[in-house]
């Protein structure tokens, strides 16, 4: 985890709480790499359904009261 590549907010969020991309793409049934985009480009135009599903999986996986304002301003 965190192996010196470039991250977005949610993929060094990811990266903090030891969450593989997998795990999201699993709960959130979102492509591979679509998860692999929004985690490694910080500037990633993320669609909002997309959006939603991303932080319901964190939500799930995290326990955490995460919004789209922690990771896409």
């Amino acid at each position: 985890m965190g192996l010196g590549k470039r991250r977005s907010p949610y993929g060094a969020f990811l990266d903090k709480h030891r969450i593989k991309q997998e795990e999201i793409v699993k709960i959130s049934g979102l492509s591979r790499e679509t998860v692999s985009g929004v985690c490694g480009d910080p500037e990633y135009k993320v669609r909002r359904s997309t959006m939603v599903l991303l932080l319901m999986a964190a939500k799930q996986l995290t326990g955490k009261d995460v919004s789209k304002d922690d990771f896409w301003g």
